[in-house]
């Protein structure tokens, strides 16, 4: 659903669409909110806190409205665990009241709330309000992924990469889900640099980083550059099984680009890769520790005579 020419998305040719997730009780209350904010994003509609929770869990939302009197978790409870998560904390929360009051105000804005619509509705101002916040959402998408991006290549940079891991090894524990993890470097670098010039080595990462897009296909994937050429691919929810073949992939489309290296493999720039999965039981493990092991698998393809793969 378009959005309009005057309302950003994520980035300039992002396809992104902008998100909203409603919690209200009252089935009309919802429908009615539903239809109105469905010009300007994908709306999705729950009937209490508790599944406005599980929403988040399994899909991004850039605005949450929550009624503050439902059964069981009311708005105030809902708003303050998505506050209090890191996954969720960014997320614009207004809070949907009768009761609007200076105490109803301070207690929700304590909590992280960011603005208020009061029933009975006027449907140009819950347009108004949700759209601003849609748009402050989206600048700030814009903030971070300048700060998260690698200047040279345009990917993700070293620092979007340890927080993402670390949120999905978090994630992976809490939904005892697999977690896979690539570490790729491209082979006998340093040689291409002396040989053909630190410009044409920018170049050759550049096209690298690029054919290495291609293996990252779902939303949650991340592809990242994490030191000078070595590259890294966090894939969620991905068991060994699909880890070997992404790798797979992953080699065939580096070695599709054909890129020359005079002191190459077979005369031609070519990549090792580590790769390790977490099994998904429930056991928290650190970034840290995962990015190690993958570390150790690269090392490993490294002695085993490059341009090859070696996961465990």
């Amino acid at each position: 659903m378009s959005t309009g020419s005057d309302f950003p998305n994520l980035v300039s040719g992002s396809n992104q669409q902008n998100k909203v997730l409603v919690a209200d009780d009252d089935p009309m209350m919802g429908e009615f909110l539903g239809a109105i904010l469905e010009q300007i994003a994908d709306v999705t509609v729950v009937s209490s806190g508790e599944a406005a929770l599980k929403a988040l869990e399994t899909d991004a939302y850039d605005v949450v409205l929550l009624d503050v009197e439902m059964p069981g978790m009311g708005g105030l409870e809902a708003c303050k665990a998505i506050k209090s998560s890191p996954d969720t904390s960014h997320i614009s929360v207004i809070i949907v009241t009768a009761r609007i009051g200076d105490k109803m105000e301070v207690d929700a804005l304590d909590l992280g709330a960011t603005d208020f619509i009061v029933k009975p509705f006027v449907a140009k101002i819950v347009l108004a309000r949700v759209r601003n916040h849609l748009i402050m959402q989206a600048q700030a998408r814009q903030l971070r992924l300048l700060s998260m991006s690698d200047g040279l290549t345009g990917i993700a940079n070293r620092r979007c990469f340890d927080q993402t891991l670390e949120n999905e090894c978090s994630r992976a524990a809490r939904t005892n889900t697999p977690l896979s993890l690539l570490l790729i470097d491209v082979d006998r670098f340093k040689q291409y640099n002396d040989h053909y010039g630190h410009s044409q080595g920018d170049e050759c990462l550049k096209k690298i980083a690029k054919a290495l897009t291609l293996s990252a296909r779902r939303a949650g994937d991340l592809v990242a550059r994490v030191g000078g050429e070595e590259f890294a691919f966090i894939f969620p929810n991905t068991d060994k099984d699909s880890l070997i073949a992404i790798a797979q992939s992953v080699s065939m489309h580096v070695s599709e680009l054909a890129l020359s290296h005079i002191d190459g493999i077979d005369g031609k720039v070519t990549i090792s890769i580590g790769g390790t999965t977490l099994d998904g039981t429930n056991q928290p493990i650190s970034g840290s520790a995962i990015y190690m092991k993958a570390d150790e698998l690269l090392y490993k393809a490294k002695e085993a005579g490059r341009n090859c793969a070696v996961i465990e």
